[in-house]
Protein backbone atom coordinates (compact mmCIF):
# COMPACT_ATOMS: atom_id res chain seq x y z
CA UNK A 1 0.00 0.00 0.00
CA UNK A 2 3.29 2.37 0.79
CA UNK A 3 4.03 1.96 -2.71
CA UNK A 4 0.74 2.87 -4.20
CA UNK A 5 0.88 5.79 -2.43
CA UNK A 6 4.21 6.51 -2.92
CA UNK A 7 3.22 6.23 -7.02
CA UNK A 8 0.25 8.21 -6.68
CA UNK A 9 2.26 11.33 -4.73
CA UNK A 10 4.86 11.26 -7.20
CA UNK A 11 2.51 11.51 -10.40
CA UNK A 12 0.62 14.38 -8.68
CA UNK A 13 4.16 16.10 -7.16
CA UNK A 14 4.88 15.89 -10.98
CA UNK A 15 1.87 17.42 -12.37
CA UNK A 16 2.34 20.25 -9.90
CA UNK A 17 5.68 20.90 -10.72
CA UNK A 18 4.73 21.03 -14.68
CA UNK A 19 1.91 23.46 -14.24
CA UNK A 20 4.03 25.39 -11.75
CA UNK A 21 6.53 25.48 -14.81
CA UNK A 22 3.53 26.63 -17.35
CA UNK A 23 2.30 29.27 -14.87
CA UNK A 24 5.76 30.62 -14.74
CA UNK A 25 6.48 30.61 -18.57
CA UNK A 26 3.30 32.40 -18.97
CA UNK A 27 1.45 29.41 -20.65
CA UNK A 28 -1.14 28.90 -17.67
CA UNK A 29 -2.74 29.67 -14.71
CA UNK A 30 -2.97 29.08 -10.76
CA UNK A 31 -6.59 27.48 -11.60
CA UNK A 32 -5.31 25.46 -14.17
CA UNK A 33 -3.05 23.82 -11.57
CA UNK A 34 -5.91 22.64 -9.69
CA UNK A 35 -8.14 21.25 -12.62
CA UNK A 36 -5.34 18.87 -14.14
CA UNK A 37 -4.11 17.64 -10.85
CA UNK A 38 -8.01 17.43 -10.20
CA UNK A 39 -8.02 15.57 -13.37
CA UNK A 40 -5.21 13.43 -12.42
CA UNK A 41 -6.29 12.47 -8.83
CA UNK A 42 -9.49 11.31 -10.57
CA UNK A 43 -7.89 9.51 -13.58
CA UNK A 44 -5.95 7.48 -10.37
CA UNK A 45 -9.51 6.82 -8.29
CA UNK A 46 -11.43 5.92 -11.53
CA UNK A 47 -8.17 2.93 -11.98
CA UNK A 48 -8.64 1.50 -8.40
CA UNK A 49 -12.03 1.87 -8.57
CA UNK A 50 -12.17 -0.51 -12.18
CA UNK A 51 -9.14 -2.91 -10.13
CA UNK A 52 -10.78 -3.47 -7.39
CA UNK A 53 -14.13 -4.22 -8.84
CA UNK A 54 -12.06 -6.59 -11.32
CA UNK A 55 -10.26 -8.22 -8.57
CA UNK A 56 -13.57 -8.53 -6.64
CA UNK A 57 -15.46 -10.05 -9.45
CA UNK A 58 -12.83 -12.68 -10.09
CA UNK A 59 -12.84 -13.51 -6.57
CA UNK A 60 -16.98 -13.85 -6.90
CA UNK A 61 -16.34 -16.05 -9.97
CA UNK A 62 -13.81 -18.24 -8.21
CA UNK A 63 -15.70 -18.61 -4.94
CA UNK A 64 -16.65 -22.30 -4.05
CA UNK A 65 -20.24 -21.14 -2.82
CA UNK A 66 -21.24 -19.86 -6.35
CA UNK A 67 -19.59 -23.01 -7.87
CA UNK A 68 -21.97 -25.42 -5.90
CA UNK A 69 -25.07 -22.47 -6.30
CA UNK A 70 -24.45 -23.05 -10.58
CA UNK A 71 -23.94 -27.18 -10.28
CA UNK A 72 -27.45 -26.97 -8.40
CA UNK A 73 -29.04 -25.50 -11.49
Amino acid sequence: MDDYKQLISEKVKAEIENSIAKVLEGEGSLESIIDSVAEIVNEIGIKTFQEITSQLNENIEQAPEKNDIQKEK
